[in-house]
C-alpha cells in the first residue's frame, strides 16, 4: 500500500505541489515548512527500493522520502514561477559536485558496489534538498517571511519530538527513546543542528508576539528533552552546552557590548529555571547513565574504531561508501582483535563518524569531507549573533539539511 501511495504522490502530488507553489507564495512557504517537519519522520514516510534490511550498514536500499517529493514539487514550482531568480549554481555547488564525483569513483572501484550506490543515491537527494533550500530563499522577495516558514517548521518539529518522547518514555516505558528514527543516537545528531538556530531566532526575533516567543522557547526545550530521553551521554552534554552558549552569546552580542532587552532577560531566566527543574527530574537517570554505562559498550566502540583505522591504512580511497560492515564481516583480519564483539555474525559500523568516513573513503576522503563542511560553516559564522535575527539564522536551514543528511549517510 505504501508503494501505491508514493506512486500516486509522485504522479499526482508532485504536479499539484508544483502548481500551487508557483501560484502562491504562502503555499510555497507552507510546503517548505511541511518539508522540514517531514524530515523528522525518516523511514516512517518513505519507500525503500531494493531493500536489504538484513545488511548492518547505515543505508539499506534506494530510499525515497516524503521530503524528497515535496522538494521536487517545490523545485518545479520555483522554476515555473521565478525562473529568472533561480540560482542554478549556488554557493559551494562546485565543491559539492567535486565531492559527489569522488564518491562515484570511490564506489565504482570498491568490491561491494551495490551498497555504495545506495549512498550515492542518497547524496544525490541531499543535493536536491540543498538546491531547493538555497533557491527557496533566492526566489522569495520577503526574506523574513521565508525565514519564518523555516523556523516554524523547527517549532513544530520540537513540539512533536517533545510529545513523542514523553509518550515513549513515560507511557510506553522505553528506556532510550528514538522518536521516529531508526536508532536513539540519531536523535541528538538531528536535534543539535536545529537547537541553536531555533533558540537564537526565538531570542532575537523582535517580531514575535509573547505567545509565539514562548512557543518557540518551549519547542527548544522540547528538543533538549528529546535528547535527554535518549540517555546519550554526549548528546546530553552537548544539548545543555548548546543552550548555555546561545544564552551567553545572545546576552553579550555585538562585539562585547551588552544588549539585554527585557524579553531576552526574561527568556534567559525562564530557560535557566526550566533547565534546573528538568535536571532535578532526570538527574538520577543521568548520573546512573554516566556511572554505570556498560564497559562492553565502550570496548565495542574501540574495537570498531581500530578496524576503521586499519581499513583506512590499507585502502588509499577507502573500502567504499556504506561497505565498512560488509568488509568487516568478510575479511577476518579486521576482526582478529575483537573481544566484546567477537561472536557477532555480521559486522556493524564504527560509531566514530570521521573514522568511519576514513575507512570508507580513505584519509584523503575524510579530510575532503571535513574541509568542505568546515568551509561552508566558516563562510557564515561571522553573521551569527552579530546582526539581526534574520541574518543570524538565515544560514541555519541550509546548514541543517547539509549536515544532517551528510551525518546520516557518510
Amino acid at each position: 500500500m505504501k508503494y501505491v501511495l508514493f506512486t500516486v504522490a509522485l504522479a499526482v502530488g508532485v504536479p499539484v505541489m508544483a502548481g500551487i507553489s508557483s501560484m502562491s507564495v504562502k503555499m510555497k512557504r507552507l510546503l517548505f515548512t511541511l518539508l522540514i517537519v517531514s524530515l523528522m519522520f525518516g523511514t516512517k514516510f518513505s519507500i525503500n527500493i531494493m531493500s536489504m534490511e538484513y545488511y548492518r550498514g547505515p543505508v539499506r536500499g534506494y530510499e525515497i522520502t516524503f521530503a524528497d517529493l515535496i522538494a521536487l514539487g517545490l523545485v518545479i514550482g520555483m522554476l515555473l514561477r521565478s525562473g529568472s531568480k533561480i540560482v542554478f549554481f549556488p554557493r559551494f555547488f562546485w565543491i559539492f559536485l567535486l565531492f559527489f564525483l569522488f564518491t562515484v569513483v570511490n564506489v565504482a572501484s570498491s568490491d561491494y558496489t551495490i551498497y555504495g550506490w545506495f549512498v550515492v543515491w542518497q547524496l544525490f537527494r541531499m543535493g536536491l534538498l540543498y538546491w531547493c533550500t538555497m533557491n527557496f530563499f533566492a526566489t522569495d522577495d520577503d526574506g523574513k517571511g521565508a525565514l519564518d516558514a523555516v523556523m516554524w517548521g523547527y517549532v513544530i518539529t520540537g513540539i512533536i519530538m517533545m510529545v513523542i518522547t514523553f509518550k515513549q518514555k513515560y507511557m510506553e516505558g522505553i528506556y532510550r527513546t528514538k522518536v521516529y528514527f531508526d536508532h536513539s543516537n540519531t536523535v541528538p545528531s538531528f536535534v543539535l543542528i536545529v537547537l541553536a538556530v531555533l533558540l537564537t531566532w526565538s531570542l532575537l526575533e523582535n517580531r514575535l508576539s509573547f505567545i509565539k516567543h514562548y512557543a518557540a522557547l518551549a519547542a527548544a526545550l522540547g528538543l533538549v528533552f528529546a535528547v535527554l530521553g535518549t540517555s546519550s551521554r554526549t548528546g546530553m552534554v552537548t544539548a545543555g552546552g548548546s543552550v548555555v552558549v546561545v544564552l551567553v552569546l545572545v546576552n553579550l552580542r555585538r562585539s562585547g557590548r551588552i544588549v539585554r532587552t527585557s524579553r531576552i532577560r526574561l527568556a534567559t531566566i525562564f530557560l535557566i529555571i526550566a533547565m534546573l527543574v528538568g535536571t532535578l527530574f532526570v538527574i538520577d537517570t543521568v548520573i546512573y547513565r554516566f556511572l554505570n554505562a556498560p564497559e562492553s559498550s565502550e570496548q565495542a566502540r574501540n574495537e570498531f574504531e581500530v578496524a576503521a583505522i586499519m581499513m583506512a591504512d590499507d585502502y588509499s580511497i577507502g573500502v567504499g561508501l556504506n561497505q565498512y560492515s560488509e568488509v568487516l564481516t568478510m575479511q577476518d583480519k579486521y576482526r582478529d582483535h575483537f573481544s566484546a564483539m567477537k561472536y557477532e555474525g555480521r559486522g556493524r559500523v564504527a560509531h566514530h563518524i570521521y573514522l568511519l568516513t576514513a575507512a570508507e573513503m580513505g584519509w584523503f576522503g575524510m579530510y575532503f569531507y571535513c574541509n568542505y563542511r568546515l568551509a561552508y560553516i566558516y563562510h557564515d559564522h561571522q553573521r551569527v549573533f552579530y546582526e539581526d535575527a534574520r541574518t543570524a539564522t538565515a544560514a541555519g536551514p541550509c546548514r541543517w539539511f547539509l549536515c544532517f543528511v551528510c551525518h546520516r549517510t557518510v
